[in-house]
């Protein structure tokens, strides 16, 4: 064999194992997509203010479990906590399946966090898991904080860490403490009738005027 037949065999062996990486990568993009199709379409009808049968949960939490697991990174990683957060969140579902969800999706979360981290809402129901499971904590605090690094400006999830962070107060430390500051000062700018009742909640006082009139 000479050596432009060993060059010519070598480069058909790199343009053979670019074209079957390339395969390979278009049909794990296929079947992923496939999978988390219903997860996604569920997700989307959910933003739309959409209501959900008890079965048509419990059918979509089956569908998307594993979807954290997948080989492909994307929003549909975070799918099967948020499932998991909608199935705790309905008292009509056995006690059972809503417990297995706990657990199912604390972990589901965590290894959705580990390759999609910048998702504020993933950090928030990672702190819910956590407390449902052990109550007030570090760990929970923790996963506020990150929550709020995050995304520090959501309206959507203000009121909402305040009051989780209200029911952790003995596991603050000062940093995290002004960070809840910040939230409250969002949170009366947004609505200062429902932080009110927020604090009540969560058994926390109003910040001196001072605190509420930072820039």
């Amino acid at each position: 064999m000479t050596q432009i037949q060993f060059a010519g065999k070598i480069q058909n062996l790199i343009l053979t194992a670019v074209f079957l990486a390339g395969w390979a990568g278009a049909a794990l993009w296929l079947v992923t997509a496939q999978k988390s199709r219903p997860g996604v379409m569920f997700e989307r009808r959910m933003k739309q203010g959409a209501p959900v049968a008890e079965k048509t949960l419990i059918r979509m939490w089956q569908q998307v479990e594993g979807l954290d697991r997948t080989w492909l990174p994307g929003r549909h990683v975070h799918l099967p906590g948020l499932v998991s957060h909608l199935v705790i969140m309905n008292a009509g579902l056995p006690i059972d399946l809503r417990a297995a969800a706990v657990v199912g999706g604390e972990e589901a979360t965590l290894n959705a966090l580990a390759r999609e981290p910048a998702d504020a809402h993933a950090w928030a129901r990672l702190a819910m898991f956590r407390h449902l499971k052990r109550g007030p904590s570090r760990e929970v605090v923790s996963a506020l904080r990150l929550s709020i690094y995050a995304a520090p400006a959501m309206k959507s999830l203000v009121f909402w860490r305040i009051r989780m962070a209200g029911l952790c107060q003995a596991h603050w430390d000062a940093e995290f403490e002004g960070l809840v500051k910040r939230q409250i000062v969002l949170a009366q700018r947004i609505s200062p009738r429902k932080l009110a009742a927020t604090l009540a909640d969560a058994n926390m006082r109003m910040p001196d005027e001072d605190v509420l009139r930072a820039p």
